[in-house]
């Protein structure tokens, strides 16, 4: 009986603090300050920017002055956000790139134009993602959920070591029900035979997260790497049921985006790295026994992504 209740209480805060009404109460509790550092001298590069938490996010970098890269697949949703977000804060220096982060091609050719662009990038969002609902593949192969959530955001980071500015910060924006599975990386790509987007989405997002914690290690005392969950929105509320019970409670686009933007320019996400955030304190990403990581698992997701995408290249 004590362990239902506990476990009924549990959710109950759980739901709380997911919904539009959890940042007001914690904001309070916590004393969440607003700091605005001047960023003229700062690059940003935010991919799925032209969503409405990327717009959010990087309307909020260009007003603090950084060069913002928009990265997305639509060119006339790129356009229109950059024409947007410059008239908005008055920073000439937004400019829209497509790409599609499922892809490792495209992937690789932003990389290139980055390089040809900019010496230095000192904040990189990883926003982009999609949930498929049918089994889909990109042309290497990958399931699309996969490659968009993981592969794709590996290449870029990868490719950019060269140009990330000492204390760079490199953010994963991780959602989709990714409290419930365990890490696994054998079901981490799923097959056709039994594919539920649903799972395929949750189990990316955890991997986004555990990527966070890898890379955070490997580039100690060198960048900075956090992952992040925004909450109940209106972007990353992918069950249908979920979604229609949730939508009376869903943040805003402000609120979704608010702890990735603080993650980027914020001198407390900077004393630490490898972290999972919400409401701008550090969480654990196992709120179940069973959804705990096998540290196992953990230390070979990155030779498993390697060798995934040279499969995938073969």
């Amino acid at each position: 009986m004590l362990g239902r209740l506990v476990h009924t209480a549990r959710k109950i805060t759980m739901a709380t603090g997911f919904s539009r009404l959890g940042p007001p109460v914690k904001s309070r509790i916590h004393n969440w300050s607003e700091e605005k550092p001047d960023l003229s001298s700062h690059v940003a590069v935010i991919t799925g920017a032209t969503g409405e938490t990327g717009r959010v996010i990087a309307k909020s970098l260009a007003e603090r002055g950084a060069a913002v890269w928009l990265i997305d697949t639509s060119e006339s949703a790129i356009e229109k956000t950059v024409q947007a977000i410059r008239s908005a804060t008055g920073n000439e220096h937004v400019e829209g790139h497509g790409a599609d982060m499922e892809e490792f091609s495209s992937v690789r050719n932003l990389s290139d134009d980055i390089h040809a662009t900019t010496d230095h990038v000192d904040i990189l969002v990883h926003n982009a993602g999609s949930r498929h609902d049918q089994w889909t593949t990109t042309t290497s192969g990958v399931e699309v959920t996969l490659a968009s959530h993981v592969l794709g955001p590996y290449i870029l980071t990868r490719r950019l070591e060269d140009r990330f500015s000492p204390g760079a910060r490199i953010l994963f924006m991780a959602s989709g029900g990714l409290f419930t599975p365990e890490f696994d990386l054998s079901g981490l790509e799923m097959p056709a035979r039994n594919y539920n987007g649903r799972l395929a989405h949750s189990r990316a997002s955890r991997a986004q997260v555990v990527l966070a914690r890898r890379l955070g290690e490997d580039y100690r005392n060198r960048f900075i790497v956090h992952a992040m969950h925004p909450g109940w929105s209106g972007s990353n509320s992918h069950n249908g049921r979920l979604h229609r019970l949730t939508t009376p409670l869903q943040r805003s686009p402000e609120q979704a985006a608010d702890t990735m933007v603080w993650l980027a320019t914020a001198q407390e996400p900077a004393l630490s790295s490898g972290a999972f955030w919400h409401d701008r304190t550090r969480r654990s990403p196992a709120y179940i026994p069973r959804s705990m990581t096998d540290p196992r698992d953990e230390s070979r997701l990155i030779p498993w992504i390697e060798a995934r995408i040279r499969k995938a290249e073969r």
